[in-house]
């Protein structure tokens, strides 16, 4: 199964809820769809930031053994990396390609937008920053975490 597929599967009926929602109630509806996915995140052991980076590096460096839709069907280059700062940009994304053409009112809303407070829950010491996604017609995803924590 494709990650596109795996998305449709299991992302469409979420975002076709979102989409109603947010017609129906605005901005307060996005509030809670957004309440509501990152809660998904709120039952996960933190890691140290040294682990974090450590991880983060490794999977920019290499591509996964055993890909999964979260890593399946990315593009993605190491611009720079070290333990203290990474920045990598993701140029192609089944993510932002199936939200782009099968919900682009919400796609932002149900993956993009997460990123940032669920590597807040994961954990301490670092600090995620993104200046554009390809979701928002940029050419490429940036990520972009720096170290917080004393060395």
């Amino acid at each position: 199964m494709t990650t596109f597929q795996w998305l449709h599967l299991f992302r469409d009926a979420l975002a076709r809820i979102a989409e109603e929602a947010v017609a129906r109630h605005g901005k307060a509806a996005e509030f809670m769809v957004y309440d509501a996915l990152l809660g998904e995140a709120a039952g996960w052991d933190k890691i140290s930031g040294e682990d974090f980076m450590r991880q983060r590096l490794a999977r920019y460096q290499t591509t996964p053994e055993t890909p999964n839709a979260f890593s399946s069907g990315l593009d993605i280059t190491l611009v720079r990396g070290d333990e203290r700062e990474i920045v990598a940009h993701v140029t192609a994304c089944e993510w932002a390609r199936y939200y782009r053409e099968r919900h682009p009112s919400v796609g932002y809303l149900l993956a993009c937008s997460l990123d940032d407070p669920t590597y807040r829950l994961l954990c301490d010491g670092v600090r995620f920053q993104r200046r554009c996604t390809l979701m928002e017609s940029g050419g490429y995803c940036e990520f972009f975490f720096y170290r917080t924590d004393p060395a």
